[in-house]
């Protein structure tokens, strides 16, 4: 499913970024074409659910969804998916958007990011839960890790706007920004399997 004009027309949401190659905007749109086949039923059944009675918390991401982290000439290789860390007390949950970021040369230090949402474009502080190097080749290969926390409400709401994909875009200290695409049926699945979980608990 195709964006509407208007949406295009967010400079948020734009794949033709400054700061974008040809190479990267060609990665885009084949993620985009892959993401257009899968169904947020995919997502609640390969939702992973990690947590025993000895956690207070129960953690269901959607990383085995889906996964495309590129080849090793494109200028980036991501990965994002949802987590939800749910309260076995209560049924409350977070979710982040956990992603890592692997690319060559200098640090970038992706410290901010901007989502698409029904009123607009919103931004957010990322967490960086890591970082790690691999030279064992002729080029070093370095990856960030990094989140973002999206409250339930709004991230309902994306999951329930009819255009496809959702975006968001991490900007770097060095000027070298990313506009990263996942489909809202992942949402809608994490989601689903977060109901699902609720379901089971005995809330008083």
């Amino acid at each position: 499913m195709r964006l509407p004009l208007a949406l295009l027309a967010m400079p948020l949401l734009l794949i033709g970024h400054p700061a974008m190659a040809d190479g990267d905007e060609r990665r885009l749109e084949r993620i985009e074409a892959k993401l257009e086949d899968l169904t947020p039923e995919h997502f609640r059944e390969s939702a992973t659910v990690s947590g025993d009675d000895l956690d207070t918390f129960v953690t269901i991401t959607t990383q085995e969804g889906f996964r495309h982290r590129g080849g090793f000439s494109d200028r980036y290789r991501t990965d994002s998916f949802v987590r939800a860390f749910i309260s076995r007390q209560t049924g409350e949950a977070s979710f982040q958007i956990y992603a890592t970021i692997a690319y060559n040369r200098d640090w970038r230090h992706y410290n901010r990011v901007n989502f698409a949402t029904i009123n607009g474009p919103r931004t957010a502080d990322l967490e960086r839960i890591g970082t790690d190097s691999n030279c064992e080749y002729s080029v070093c290969v370095l990856t960030e890790i990094v989140g973002f926390t999206v409250d339930e409400e709004t991230l309902r709401a994306i999951a329930a706007d009819g255009s496809d994909p959702w975006r968001f875009r991490f900007y770097a200290r060095s000027g070298d920004d990313w506009t990263e695409l996942m489909s809202r049926a992942e949402l809608a699945g994490a989601l689903a399997a977060v109901d699902e979980y609720r379901d089971t608990l005995q809330i008083d």
